[in-house]
């Protein structure tokens, strides 16, 4: 507030000064005054109406008044944001503290704009809170994944295992039916060359020779069938064994993608943690400042 106060104001100026010893002399016609005659002369003095002061040592004291104008030490000067109808204000010779109202404004339209900015702190508020439970979640996921990753690899092991040991066993029935058909062929053959010996030798009928031949050739389709089955058992175990490898893989690869899937999850939650944290914060800040310029308060 830029301006001077009228006051009539009182000035009391205190003078030192010493009195200097003075003597009321009265004069008088009457005789015999002398150093003996003070109380005939007081007397005296008071039947005439005279009054008579005893002189003491002090300060002289002068009043004066007088009127002006009195500069104050601080100005300042406060102006509204926006124009409206004054509703309150302080008047002259009102006292205030730091943080009290000086003068408020109707503040109709601000109101509304209050209520948007509230609206949109509440969204804010709601997107934070969205932000908040998405990054629970991705945590919960990404630990989901782990785990899947961790399963995939014990999966993998055992079925790597496995193969391994099937394609071992598929190999040695191969091995195992190839020496049968071949004992089995050898000791046919050598059934049917005696059994031609003794036929040739005895002159005797030739049905054992051909009971031996017949014995020799169905030994023969019967080890070839079991070497081909073998054949094909070993043959299926490599593929399964292949198809394992693949599997393992494929499965250890979808487990490694859903871990980075979910590590990103998290990250973008708390980006919008952020964002949103930001949000809310501009808008407390802008209904505080919406409420501010329609009032002047004492900083």
């Amino acid at each position: 507030m830029n301006s001077k106060r009228k006051v009539l104001k009182t000035i009391f100026k205190v003078l030192p000064a010493v009195l200097s010893l003075a003597a009321l002399i009265v004069l008088t016609a009457c005789t015999g005054m002398g150093p003996f005659s003070t109380n005939n002369n007081q007397s005296s003095a008071q039947n005439q109406g005279m009054q008579t002061y005893t002189v003491v040592r002090g300060n002289i004291l002068q009043e004066a008044t007088t009127t002006g104008a009195v500069d104050v030490k601080n100005t300042n000067t406060y102006t509204f944001e926006v124009a409206g109808k004054v509703i309150s204000a302080l008047e002259q010779g009102d006292t205030f503290k730091k943080g009290e109202v000086l003068t408020e404004l109707d503040n109709s339209d601000g109101v509304a704009k209050i209520n948007d900015l509230e609206d949109s702190l509440q969204t804010a508020e709601d997107s934070l809170s969205t932000s908040k439970s998405s990054l629970t979640t991705a945590k919960i996921n990404y630990q989901k994944a782990l785990d899947a990753n961790h399963i995939a690899i014990q999966l993998a092991d055992l079925n790597t295992q496995k193969s391994e040991e099937n394609i071992k066993s598929a190999f040695a029935s191969l091995e195992n039916a190839n020496i049968s058909a071949d004992l089995a062929y050898e000791s046919a053959a050598a059934a049917l060359e005696k059994a031609t010996s003794e036929a040739i030798k005895n002159a005797s009928s030739t049905d054992p020779i051909d009971e031996a031949q017949n014995k020799l050739e169905s030994t023969k389709a019967s080890g070839e069938a079991s070497t081909s089955q073998a054949e094909t058992n070993y043959e299926k175990s490599q593929l399964e064994q292949s198809s394992t490898y693949w599997n393992n893989l494929s499965s250890l690869q979808s487990a490694q993608a859903q871990i980075k899937l979910t590590q990103v999850n998290i990250s973008d939650a708390e980006l919008k943690i952020k964002q949103a944290e930001r949000s809310v914060e501009n808008s407390k800040q802008d209904i505080v400042m919406q409420n501010k310029i329609s009032m002047i308060t004492k900083s």
